[in-house]
Parts: C-alpha cells; sequence; structure tokens
C-alpha cells in the first residue's frame, strides 16, 4: 500500500547508493516532491503551490542555477580581489536585486517583468563575460569561471521564458541536505527496492512537510488505518487531504 501512496507523490530528484556485488551504484531515488503541487483537488494556496513548483524545477534544471555560478566568481572576488570578478558578482547581483521583488508572484507576471527588466542585463552580461575572457589566459582560475557559466547559458537563461523557474536551486539543496547528511552513515539501501522503500518514506515525509502536516502523527495514523482502509479510496489517506482531528476521531 506505501507503494500506492508513492505512486502520486515520485518525482527524481536526487541519487541514494545501492551496493551490489562489489561494486556499488546509483539508483534514482524519490523526495520531496510530486504532481500534487497543481493539482486542483490539493488546497494549497497559491504562495505554497509556488514554492513547491519552484523546488519541483529547481531540481529539474539544476544547472539552471545563477547561484552556482555567482558562487565560482564571487570566490575569486573575495580572495583573490580580483577587478573583473568583483565586477561579474555586481552584475549577477544586480539580477538577485530584480528577482527579489518578483517572488511569489504568478508565473505569467515573473516572465513579463523578467523579459522588460532581466532579458537586458542578462544579454548585456554574456557580451561582457564573452570580452573578458578573450582577454585571459584560458588556464587562469577566472577564465574557467566565466567559461563555466557561458558553457551553460541556455539552462542559465531559461527563467527569461519560464516565469516558474527560478534564478537558483537553493531551496530544493536545503531540503536534501538531510538525505546526503545521513546517507553518509548509512551508505547503501541494500538493494532497489530498499531505495524504492526509502523514496517513497522520503517522499511521503516531504510531501507532509509541504502541507504543513506532522509527519509522525501522519504515518501513524495511516499506517494503523491502512489495513482496512479501502484500496479505491487511497487518495482519502494523502497528505493533502489528512487532518489531525482524523486521529482524535479514530481514537
Amino acid at each position: 500500500m506505501i507503494s500506492r501512496l508513492s505512486a502520486e507523490l515520485q518525482y527524481p530528484l536526487s541519487t541514494l547508493h545501492d551496493r551490489r556485488c562489489r561494486r556499488p551504484r546509483k539508483t534514482r531515488f524519490r523526495l520531496a516532491g510530486s504532481a500534487f503541487a497543481g493539482r486542483a483537488s490539493n488546497p494549497l494556496d497559491h504562495d505554497k503551490r509556488f514554492q513547491v513548483i519552484t523546488f519541483l524545477l529547481s531540481r529539474a534544471y539544476p544547472d539552471a542555477s545563477w547561484s552556482h555560478a555567482r558562487r565560482k566568481l564571487f570566490d575569486l572576488a573575495t580572495v583573490a580581489k580580483a577587478p573583473i570578478a568583483i565586477e561579474a558578482v555586481a552584475k549577477i547581483d544586480a539580477l538577485f536585486a530584480v528577482e527579489r521583488e518578483l517572488n511569489g508572484r504568478p508565473a505569467a507576471e515573473r516572465r513579463a517583468v523578467r523579459q522588460e527588466r532581466l532579458r537586458p542585463l542578462v544579454d548585456g552580461l554574456q557580451v561582457w563575460l564573452i570580452a573578458q575572457r578573450a582577454k585571459l589566459s584560458p588556464q587562469s582560475e577566472l577564465a574557467k569561471a566565466i567559461t563555466y557559466s557561458l558553457k551553460r547559458w541556455d539552462a542559465l537563461t531559461r527563467f527569461l521564458d519560464d516565469g516558474r523557474v527560478c534564478l537558483t536551486n537553493n531551496a530544493a539543496e536545503r531540503a536534501l541536505r538531510g538525505v546526503a547528511l545521513g546517507r553518509a552513515n548509512w551508505t547503501f539501501a541494500g538493494s532497489d527496492r530498499g531505495a524504492e522503500r526509502a523514496a517513497a518514506i522520503y517522499t511521503l515525509i516531504a510531501t507532509c512537510k509541504l502541507n504543513g502536516v506532522d509527519p509522525q502523527a501522519y504515518l501513524a495514523d495511516v499506517l494503523a488505518r491502512l489495513p482496512d482502509h479501502p484500496a479505491r479510496h487511497v487518495d482519502e489517506l494523502m497528505p493533502w487531504h489528512w487532518q489531525p482531528n482524523l486521529v482524535a476521531k479514530a481514537a
């Protein structure tokens, strides 16, 4: 039944190691997301749906994160005090300044403002980066940092044409931090089925959090009711349909 529950909650986000014979390999792993984000049956309000959709898309396009492009230049600006890096960071920060004004706005509005205010800045930044790279040795750290961004330019500029895409994938990476830390302890899932079970549980827990539901109370209640609950009504056990007072009524 857990697999039935997770069927509506799957979304490819990360990997979990799996031990097979002597050679560990990676197994696709689902976490914290789901197709419920834009579903009419889900009672999440606009702000929460916006957060969930942005979260999912930020994992779908990991190369589209301006925070990664900025970080390489920021290190050179703060440590090496490179003038070109300092100016590049300032130009990227100008993008973030405009984007902060748009957080939580409808996707159509975000796209319209981005086209009007951010596209000229992005286009100008690309021309400037190309010109600066031509002045540098290809082997220099600054040239490599600029090349990193230019090679991913199509991904980095995807947000201009899609109001749902965020400038960074920071929110998704923060959500995955617990898994990354835990993975250092348990290392392997043991088998493909073990990884699938872990994915189902992680998905349910993270979906509970996105819906403001206590994961422990939810799982305790739902697992106790599963044996007698009709399979055709499994949607009633989804986190967005579950209410804490159901536990009291069952008692």
